[in-house]
């Protein structure tokens, strides 16, 4: 908790959420004392929850200044305060005697994180109920953000105070610091880049595609991944496929990779946790299915935004990737086009790709990794002395998942 009274600079830290079921947890033990210092990754103390014991890390830089709850104190309700951290070595004496009920709260953060995957808070936000706020501030102009926040801003290099925040009260969280740059600054083009005299304009790279990687070098480092992979049977959706272009003009022609972005969005409405986004303490769930579609540019990789694809017709959403196929080639695509959806699709396949396990792109909780369709000779269905095996079309599907966001289970599910 964030808080104003007249003592030190200090956050209030609270008990999170460790599990699903998590209500309360104990404090087996301290792993530093007040007075310590402590930074990214620091372990600060074991919680045993209702369904493990894990480490309590620390996502930012700072000094113990009060330790609020003894180890072993049991049934510590989550939300609880637990510890109080400051900025300065010298403030932890102001805290001697302090017990937290001193303070008034502005906001709630999570200021450290478990060495495990957290489950989120079963909060769930629908898309309709959304509505961003600017940053807030408190009287002396102090920016409230979470501390994860905080840190991939200064990582990526983004400016707190020009972030909207879009946390309670304004509260800049970690979504919106990976939103910054592309709602707050137009696509460059690559005239835009200043020209270096020893190299070929090939080697510069578009703003967007800046992006991903910076995201995508963040994810791995900080988003539990796993993934799950499947064989499809492609039998029944290559009949599909044959009967919808049999009335189709040439050039017209739908083709496969359209029937699976269209049975992605299903699958997603079927399973609406894969449509969400995390947001550090909670979780915000989508109606519509908006995707991300991976392509390869002249000057880098791009994921053009279709949206509400789960209520499109198969045709209208062949002609739409034909157009953004056709505006990246010619390098008129809106910018708009970039912005982040709740699902992302990226097909391999036409690279001779078998499979791939493709990093999440926060704050998205899934991507979908396509490989190529293979004819296979497999057991027949209903074999006869006649036919024992047959002939198929498989393609390898690989869901990649953040644990945080979506467990086995429910990926298997989808």
């Amino acid at each position: 908790m964030r808080v104003l009274s007249t003592l030190p600079t200090h956050v209030v830290v609270g008990l999170p959420a460790l599990s699903p079921t998590m209500e309360s947890g104990t404090i087996s033990k301290w792993m530093l004392k007040e007075g310590d210092s402590f930074g990214p990754g620091d372990v600060l103390c074991q919680v045993e929850t209702d369904k493990a014991t894990v480490d309590f890390e620390s996502q930012e830089d700072g000094i113990v200044g009060k330790i609020l709850v003894p180890a072993g104190s049991k049934e510590i309700k989550v939300g609880d305060p637990i510890l109080i951290t400051v900025e300065e070595e010298s403030s932890v004496e102001a805290f001697k005697n302090h017990k937290g009920e001193e303070t008034s709260t502005v906001e709630t953060s999570n200021e450290v994180a478990p060495s495990k995957p957290s489950q989120p808070i079963k909060e769930i936000e629908t898309e309709k109920k959304f509505t961003p706020k600017s940053g807030a501030k408190n009287s002396t102009g102090r920016i409230f953000a979470s501390p994860k926040a905080k840190y991939l801003a200064n990582q990526m290099n983004y400016p707190l105070e020009k972030i909207t925040g879009t946390g309670p009260n304004g509260r800049i969280i970690s979504a919106d610091v990976y939103e910054y740059k592309e709602i707050s600054e137009p696509i460059k083009s690559p005239e835009d880049f200043d020209q270096v005299e020893e190299y070929s304009s090939v080697h510069q790279t578009e703003d967007f595609s800046d992006l991903l990687r910076q995201k995508m070098t963040l994810s791995k480092q900080t988003i539990p991944h796993y993934y799950l992979t499947v064989d499809l049977n492609l039998d029944e959706m290559l009949e599909s496929m044959k009967l919808l272009n049999q009335s189709s003009s040439e050039g017209d022609e739908i083709s496969l990779n359209v029937l699976l972005v269209k049975a992605a969005s299903l699958a997603c409405k079927a399973v609406p946790s894969v449509n969400s986004f995390w947001m550090e303490n909670f979780v915000r769930q989508f109606e519509e299915v908006n995707i991300n579609l991976f392509m390869a540019s002249e000057f880098g990789v791009i994921s053009p935004l279709i949206r509400n694809v789960q209520s499109k017709g198969i045709k209208a959403i062949s002609n739409e990737i034909k157009d953004l196929t056709e505006s990246v080639k010619e390098k008129s695509a809106d910018k708009s086009i970039h912005q982040s959806g709740t699902f992302s699709v990226i097909n391999l396949g036409s690279y001779g790709i078998n499979s791939l396990s493709p990093i999440v792109v926060p704050p998205q909780a899934c991507i979908l990794g396509l490989g190529a369709a293979e004819r296979k000779v497999v057991p027949s269905d209903s074999p006869s002395k006649d036919e024992v095996y047959k002939i198929s079309t498989y393609l390898k599907a690989t869901l990649s998942c953040d644990h945080r966001v979506v467990d086995g289970a429910v990926g298997a599910q989808w």
